[in-house]
């Protein structure tokens, strides 16, 4: 019986042992597999990929995708490689139906460098590669463990081929950095995409970013610090997985935004059904940007808020405003926004750079009674909070900078901003109707997306150009307005749609709207 007892002992004891080895086998396979997903993602904040297969890349050489979004110069790069390297007989065959991944990195003198990462089929290995690309006429210069490569149409790049790792760039310090990084095998970006993309399902071509690492990359682009509407990316720990949907008349991604922060503004809309935001129909023709919110359940938004703020000394804060008002004007501050807002709230910047919030009411006439005691009269239709920091108590980071605001209510409606003339200005362009909603742009672009959202942002590009001005490096605001660049587009706008633990993502870059004229008018 113990003979009968050990034997079964020991054959267990072999079944777990090649379990383990044919498992541990499988696993450092699929590592293998995924050494250009790891590599691709060591440094960078966002990674365009494809498959490497000869109708996607035709459909994405016809697409304006390529030269409206990184200019001419890199779309050169893109289809030197494809045509003189991707092409060639062996280099197709070794990387056919391969993922293509191209890291988007800062590179010297405020410049966007590519490094392009891929899979070579094994059997055929670096010699051969090399043979077949000087009987294509390219030269191929090797020093230590990078290789310099002159195309036959004189572009030059440097390229690594590691076991079955090809990585490529045209600065040569984009890929040295890139290789002393090494293999991380606690990458949770790559792991994320391993997790979420679906290149193998038969999408065209995904966008993948780490806003972790957006803030060192904005700086190729903006000068000084990210204040203002940039400040949310100084902290932002999420991850996007974003399809590009083929389009001759936009560029439309759809994906999915994972929010890794627990104290992120945005989680807390992540329980928020998406709805209309019917608030936008306030906003003056010259708005730059904007980005509203929609609030379903306010009371229970409102806890998730106050844990938020616990992190720090606004809930303190928050907490002592309240009293102090309930002490100096015996009146319950929470049985005046919470009670009369009514689910939207909203964010925006005017051309002019002044910035302004809004909220609407369920009934604006109730509340402006209510807050005569609270406020002072600036003129009849604005008046000034005599005590600051409301709108940020009730509402959190989205009104934070606006500390004693001047105010009117119009139309269930109430606007702020930190100006009288500001909120003289809005009213204004509300007054005689000159508003977004009505330009062929806003119309064009609200068009292509869905009618509701948990949060919106907008840039409107024409309003936002002296604003781009001040904060990015000229060569990039000459892009933004070249023809080369996106001078025929009117906007970007990104939409979020609570999906249980993430969001759902449409970002659309709108081209501005055909004009149409009326032959009529034209006729002698």
């Amino acid at each position: 019986m113990k003979r009968i007892i050990v034997l079964i002992v020991v054959l267990l004891a072999a079944i777990v042992a090649m379990a383990y080895l044919y498992f541990a086998d499988l696993n450092t396979e699929k590592r293998d597999n995924n050494g250009a997903l790891y590599a691709a993602t060591a440094d960078a904040a966002m990674v365009f990929s494809f498959q490497q297969d000869k109708s996607v890349v035709e459909i994405l050489k016809s697409s304006s995708l390529l030269k409206d979004v990184i200019g001419p110069e890199k779309t050169r790069q893109l289809r030197s490689l494809q045509g003189h390297l991707l092409s060639l007989p062996l280099p197709a065959q070794a990387t056919n139906r391969q993922n293509i991944y191209i890291s988007i990195l800062p590179g010297a003198e405020k410049t966007v460098e590519f490094l392009y990462c891929t899979q070579w089929a094994t059997g055929t290995g670096q010699s051969q590669l090399m043979d077949a690309l000087r009987s294509s006429g390219s030269k191929i210069t090797t020093r230590d463990s990078i290789s310099e490569l002159s195309l036959p149409d004189s572009s030059t790049f440097y390229f690594s081929f590691r076991n079955n790792l090809v990585m490529l760039a045209a600065s040569k310090e984009i890929l040295g950095r890139s290789l002393a990084h090494g293999r991380q095998e606690n990458n949770k970006f790559a792991e994320h995409i391993a997790a979420t993309g679906r290149l193998q399902k038969n999408s065209l071509a995904e966008l993948y970013i780490d806003f972790s690492r957006i803030p060192a990359f904005l700086k190729t682009f903006v000068a000084g610090n990210l204040g203002g509407e940039l400040a949310v990316f100084g902290h932002q720990q999420a991850y996007a997985t974003l399809v590009y949907n083929y389009s001759a008349e936009k560029i439309l991604f759809t994906g999915s935004l994972q929010v890794n922060t627990r104290d992120s503004y945005d989680r807390l809309f992540l329980k928020e059904a998406p709805g209309s935001m019917d608030i936008v129909n306030l906003l003056p023709e010259h708005t730059a940007n904007y980005t509203a919110y929609r609030i379903n359940r306010y009371a229970a938004w409102k806890k998730l808020l106050d844990q938020e703020l616990r992190q720090d000394a606004s809930f303190a804060k928050a907490a002592a405003l309240r009293r102090h008002i309930k002490d100096t004007y015996r009146i319950d501050p929470d049985q005046l926004f919470p009670k009369y807002f009514n689910g939207q709230l909203i964010r925006f910047q005017l051309s002019t750079g002044e910035k302004l919030g809004a909220i609407n009411l369920s009934n604006g006439e109730k509340l402006e009674q209510l807050l005569l005691d609270l406020s002072s009269s600036y003129n009849e239709e604005i008046r000034i909070f005599k005590d600051g920091g409301l709108a940020e108590a009730y509402f959190g980071q989205a009104f934070k900078n606006f500390s004693r605001p001047y105010f009117t209510i119009k139309d269930n409606y109430m606007v702020f901003a930190n100006n009288a003339s500001t909120v003289q200005s809005f009213l204004n362009s509300y007054n005689a109707n000159r508003l977004l909603i009505n330009s062929p742009g806003y119309i064009s672009t609200a068009n292509q997306l869905p009618a509701t959202a948990s949060v919106t942002s907008y840039i409107d590009l024409r309003n936002s150009s002296s604003i781009l001005l001040r904060n990015i490096y000229l060569p990039y605001f000459r892009h933004l307005n070249s023809a080369d660049g996106l001078k025929e587009y009117s906007s970007v706008t990104c939409q979020l749609n609570s999906d249980q633990d993430k969001f759902q993502v449409n970002l659309l870059l709108s081209k501005k709207p055909a004009v149409k004229t009326d032959t009529l008018l034209l006729q002698p």
